[in-house]
């Protein structure tokens, strides 16, 4: 069964990174902003998961 990378802050800011690319290749379009929008959600989220497992791991150590 495949791993759910979802919730892996690290695979979310590589998320991130691929969309902003594909955001430069397509300058200029709506679809970019779609895109830049997407990569600015992954980033969020990839801050806020980290963050999450840093106080986790202070409340359990």
């Amino acid at each position: 069964m495949a791993r759910d990378l979802s919730s892996d802050p690290d695979f979310l800011l590589y998320c991130a990174g691929v969309l902003l690319r594909e955001a430069g290749a397509r300058r200029g379009t709506s679809f970019a902003a779609l895109l830049l929008n997407g990569a600015a959600r992954a980033r969020r989220e990839a801050i806020a998961l980290r963050k999450v497992g840093t106080v986790q791991g202070e409340l359990f150590a």
